[in-house]
């Protein structure tokens, strides 16, 4: 089942995103109190998106930013290079991962 792993923000555990998730067949799980590290993927994201977007950028307009956004993800998924996967871009690795994945399957 695909879970959706997050902090306990009151955002988090409101019972309209729980009931959302499970509409949709999407389970929940919650990180311990104060264990940040528990989550450190996202943790790490949104270091990113804070210093690479947020303090970037000003907006006149939700359109605006909603563009610009979807602009820097795109951009952050196919051409941006992150230290953490060897300095490659999201996209290469998942394509690379995609074809041993398929060419393990076709043997």
């Amino acid at each position: 089942m695909l879970r959706v792993r997050s902090d306990n923000g009151s955002q988090f555990i409101s019972r309209l995103v729980k009931s959302y998730l499970e509409s949709i067949g999407i389970g929940q799980e919650h990180i311990d109190v104060a264990t940040p590290q528990e989550n450190g993927f996202i943790e790490s994201f949104h270091s990113i998106i804070q210093s690479e977007f947020n303090e970037r950028f000003e907006f006149d307009t939700f359109e605006e930013c909603r563009q610009k956004l979807k602009e820097w993800v795109t951009f952050y998924n196919n051409e941006r290079i992150h230290s953490a996967i060897g300095y490659r871009t999201p996209r290469e690795c998942y394509e690379e991962y995609m074809k041993n994945s398929l060419g393990v399957l076709t043997h």
